[in-house]
């Protein structure tokens, strides 16, 4: 049996997933937990308030935990106030210790999290609230060479520019998904939905008709005599009448019916909610609007509510093909029960 393979998540999922971000949060809460404790068994100021800090440690260690334990899918709100608690405890570390020393570089956790997880608006109040709280505590405590304002300005300068970028390259990537997405889905001559999204728009549709007890109709669609065309007037000639068919059809369908190319010259149209004398309603005014130069065949299956997928597709097939065999422009219906019923002209 070949493995599994391992799919990684995509940067919308990622970015939607409130769960994730949560337990990003946490990691980087208690890793702030250990480095606070830590700095405080290593050389360092001796000003500092160590009781404080070691304070800041243990309220950093129990949110860590807390997010760990409860929040598995939290509200954005509750991440919106745990970065921004995260710079208020940051601030206090530094005001605790006196001096800025290496306690700011911990801020780079928050610019990296808010500009990588929350869009725009949300990441520049993270920053904005950032940058207050920091300022806070750099007018509290003494200069020792450096200005507040020298500090904070060239703390913003360095901070913002990181969060920039961070939001520019998750931002890029994110389209770039969109679009490697969008192209592996859609049918590159006609534009509309290839075989792929047909698979993942029948399946969904499916299980709505099983849940709400809908009429489904699936019809497969073919252009009669595409080859001749081709042989007579050139492949490009072929490929022209392709996309007009397909503009055509879709201003012949229902808004919530569902058009795809299989292949070739085949087509499958879904129609949710949609009982049999409605499917061939639209049927035909598809093949009304198929152009002058060619027409159309069509074989229009109802789900029965039991079959699979690929048993519904298998029956408008056969009905697509017994529309070919009697000559073709016609539409041919296979209903729930199985019966073929042939709609001319």
């Amino acid at each position: 049996m070949a493995p599994a393979r391992l799919r990684l998540p995509t940067p919308q999922e990622i970015h939607g997933d409130t769960g994730l971000i949560s337990r990003v949060i946490a990691v980087l809460y208690g890793a702030g937990a250990v480095l606070v404790a830590l700095s405080l068994l290593l050389p360092h100021p001796s000003a500092s308030n160590d009781g404080a800090i070691l304070a800041i440690a243990g309220t950093a260690a129990t949110v860590a935990t807390l997010l760990f334990a409860f929040a598995r899918r939290p509200p954005d709100w509750v991440l919106q106030v745990m970065v921004g608690l995260g710079s208020v405890l940051i601030s206090l570390c530094v005001y605790f210790a006196g001096q800025p020393g290496s306690y700011v570089a911990m801020f780079i956790w928050v610019i990296l999290v808010s500009a990588f997880f929350f869009p725009g608006r949300r990441t520049v109040a993270q920053l904005a609230w950032l940058f207050a709280v920091y300022a806070a505590v750099l007018y509290s405590i003494p200069a020792n060479g450096y200005s507040p304002l020298t500090r904070l300005l060239l703390t913003a300068i360095a901070f913002g520019t990181a969060a920039a970028v961070v939001s520019w390259l998750s931002n890029a990537t994110t389209r770039r998904v969109e679009v490697s997405e969008s192209r592996a889905r859609t049918d590159p001559l006609t534009g509309i939905a290839n075989r792929r999204w047909l698979d993942q728009e029948l399946a969904r549709e499916l299980a709505f008709a099983r849940r709400h007890g809908a009429p489904l109709c699936a019809a497969i669609i073919d252009l009669d005599d595409l080859k001749r065309f081709n042989d007579e007037r050139g492949h490009l000639a072929g490929d022209d009448l392709l996309v007009s068919a397909v503009e055509a059809w879709q201003g012949a369908i229902r808004p919530s019916d569902f058009l795809a190319r299989v292949g070739g010259d085949e087509f499958m149209l879904l129609m949710p909610d949609c009982p049999a004398e409605s499917g061939m309603a639209v049927l035909a005014r598809v093949r009304e609007a198929t152009p002058e130069e060619s027409s159309c065949s069509a074989g229009l299956a109802v789900w029965d509510e039991l079959e699979s997928a690929l048993e519904l597709f298998e029956r408008a097939d056969a009905a697509l093909y017994a529309a070919k065999r009697d000559g073709g422009d016609l539409t041919i219906l296979v209903p729930a029960e199985g019966s073929l019923v042939d709609a001319p002209g």
